[in-house]
């Protein structure tokens, strides 16, 4: 997946993310790609498989998502894949979070659309990855 120079490439997530300097990551139980301290900054990022939920309803995505550290520790945003079926369920939706596959979950709201099929989201209250 590209867009915005930001690709995220399901089976090959490691390559894409040495690429765009992540630094050492580890693999999370889902599959995903978590990585730490990046740059001599406190982020956070996460790579891979996820499930974005509109209104209860689970549609897979691959996700590409930071986390970086903040007063409130509650600052996280990235890009999700999203079919134009998807993207209008969002638009709709009341109510949106993203899954990550061990299960964890948090708040987003789309925060902008990307006409290729990405839509970038930002997260309320802590990172669920």
């Amino acid at each position: 997946m590209t867009g915005h120079g930001r690709a995220v490439r399901p089976g090959g997530a490691a390559a894409g993310r040495a690429a765009r300097g992540f630094g050492d990551g580890a693999r999370s139980a889902g599959g995903g790609i978590v990585s730490a301290a990046v740059q001599n900054r406190r982020m956070s990022t996460y790579q891979g498989p996820a499930t974005f939920l509109v209104d209860g309803v689970g549609n897979a995505t691959e996700a590409e998502l930071q986390a970086r550290a903040s007063g409130d520790g509650k600052s996280w945003s990235g890009w999700i894949e999203a079919s134009p079926d998807v993207f209008w369920k969002a638009y709709r939706g009341e109510e949106l979070r993203l899954r990550m596959p061990d299960g964890r979950e948090g708040r987003v709201v789309v925060s902008d659309v990307d006409p290729t099929g990405f839509l970038k989201v930002t997260g309320g209250g802590p990172a669920p990855f």
